[in-house]
């Protein structure tokens, strides 16, 4: 009889790991698609990234401490905090080109906070020549000055931004930028 009874719980025993394996797994694997194929190219100030294979949706989840985001190709990935606690405009976040101008000034704009933005030229004498406010979207912005009418000399921009319009203060975001035009 022992030997029934130890029969009895072999059969049992593997009919519970049978049955179980059914219903865990020390891992899982779904299906998932991964980046075949993909490149970067640059021309100028522009910049085109592709892939082959890569869903084009990125999420990210964050708390107080910690950001975790999914895709591989992100746009600004190199500048990726929400806001920027310090009041200045960060040297990847505002370029102007070309510097010294002759004629059309580039100001090419990359900051992830959507918010109105402020654009101010001043002269040496201290004066407003151009100024232009803009609803900015928070991907990237390209504005283009003319400055072919202005004689040669330096010239400072002043360029703010505010996150929010109801904001208790007026910019959170400020800067200054030396131009020198030249014939």
């Amino acid at each position: 009889m022992s030997s029934i009874q130890n029969l009895k719980k072999g059969v049992y025993l593997c009919l519970l790991l049978l049955a179980s394996a059914n219903y865990c797994s020390a891992q899982m694997v779904l299906p998932s698609t991964l980046n075949a194929s993909g490149a970067t190219v640059n021309k100028g100030y522009y910049s085109f990234d592709w892939s082959i294979g890569e869903s084009t949706a990125v999420s990210t989840l964050t708390n107080s401490t910690l950001m975790v985001t999914q895709g591989v190709l992100q746009y600004h990935s190199g500048n990726v905090v929400d806001k920027n606690v310090g009041m200045i405009w960060f040297p990847n976040e505002v370029k102007l080109f070309p510097n010294p101008v002759r004629n059309i000034l580039e100001i090419n704009f990359k900051h992830l906070v959507p918010g109105s933005l402020h654009f101010e030229l001043f002269n040496n004498a201290g004066q407003l020549l151009w100024q232009k406010d803009v609803i900015y979207n928070g991907v990237s912005l390209i504005e283009k000055l003319n400055m072919s009418g202005m004689p040669a000399g330096n010239y400072t921009l002043y360029l703010y931004q505010s996150d929010t319009p109801n904001s208790l203060r007026k910019y959170y975001k400020r800067g200054a930028f030396k131009i020198v035009k030249v014939n």
